[in-house]
């Protein structure tokens, strides 16, 4: 086996063994179809150890969390289908956002497509890049434009003279779809460290459906970006508590390859409270500068039954 098949299945194994203990605890009650069943966390089809063979149409995949063009690195498995379909519809628009403002806030950055006017009427393909110290440079490669018209143009261009260039046509950034990236990777987060405990109560339904059919309502989405991370590690899933109110907050921390970053973190409900009020209740809390309860969920394992009951003991008690 190589290092992807071996990560592969042991994630497998650990999902499965948690689907089978809390079948077996009691904590949910699921029909599993296989004697090793994994269940892809976004579609909730089930799958048996025979799907982590690479040859199959819809074989369990690595999945990055977050995309790893943005500092992810592949934590769960989900299924091909939901891997490449939720992927290119939504991960698109919150990469490509974290891209376009690490160049506008000027620092030094991956080329970016671009089209190079070098006279009223020519303009050649090209990358713009920004090197820092408020230094721009375009680099006009003959392998996408016409080697001789870009050689004689570029040999009129005079010392200090000013060229236009502007971005590529590209697919537009939706802010709708930048909400659904950053819900998938809160959810998905939630799941590496909760595991099914609580993924199959139906409020998750909106979210799971949402994610599935990205043109829908996304009104129900709430998350808050930080303006510094709120935390020492990279990710971690919290419980927002006050005396009436309960819900999970996912805190993750995005950044591109050279360092550029933002965080975020996003509302997911706890099955039996409302997460509308527990927004409404932190949002009065931070206007009037209350202190704010959050606690770190306390799971090492999601493979034993006394954590996991020490896991519900602590939601519904904290």
């Amino acid at each position: 086996m190589n290092d992807n098949e071996k990560k592969r299945k042991r994630l497998f194994d650990i999902y499965s063994d948690n689907l089978k203990l809390l079948n077996y605890s009691g904590l949910i009650k699921i029909d599993l179809k296989f004697g090793k069943t994994f269940i892809c966390p976004l579609c909730l089809n089930q799958f048996s150890e025979e799907a982590l063979d690479t040859n199959l149409s819809n074989f369990l995949t690595l999945e990055d969390v977050p995309p790893v063009a943005i500092g992810g690195s592949p934590l769960v498995l989900t299924c091909k289908s939901c891997n490449n379909t939720i992927g290119s519809q939504i991960d698109y628009h919150l990469i490509t956002q974290m891209q376009d403002l690490e160049f506008l806030k000027g620092q030094p950055s991956s080329p970016r497509d671009a089209r190079v006017l070098i006279n009223e009427d020519l303009g050649v393909k090209g990358t713009l890049k920004f090197e820092g110290n408020g230094i721009y440079s375009v680099l006009i490669s003959n392998d996408n434009n016409n080697p001789k018209i870009v050689a004689d143009h570029i040999s009129k261009i005079k010392k200090d003279e000013i060229v236009t260039t502007f971005f590529t046509k590209r697919k537009p950034i939706l802010k709708e779809q930048i909400a659904l990236a950053i819900l998938k990777t809160g959810y998905l987060l939630m799941y590496h460290k909760l595991g099914y405990t609580y993924l199959f109560d139906k409020s998750f339904n909106y979210y799971r459906h949402i994610l599935q059919n990205p043109k829908g309502n996304v009104n129900k989405i709430f998350f808050h970006q930080f303006k510094t991370h709120p935390i020492s590690k990279p990710y971690d899933t919290y419980i927002m508590s006050d005396r009436r109110e309960k819900s999970f907050f996912i805190v993750f921390r995005v950044h591109t390859k050279t360092g550029f970053s933002r965080s975020f973190g996003i509302w997911l409900p706890i099955p039996g409270f409302s997460i509308e009020r527990s927004i409404l209740s932190w949002q009065s809390q931070h206007i009037t500068k209350k202190e704010i309860i959050f606690h770190s969920t306390p799971v090492s394992s999601i493979n034993t039954v006394h954590e996991t009951f020490n896991l519900n003991k602590f939601i519904y008690n904290s």
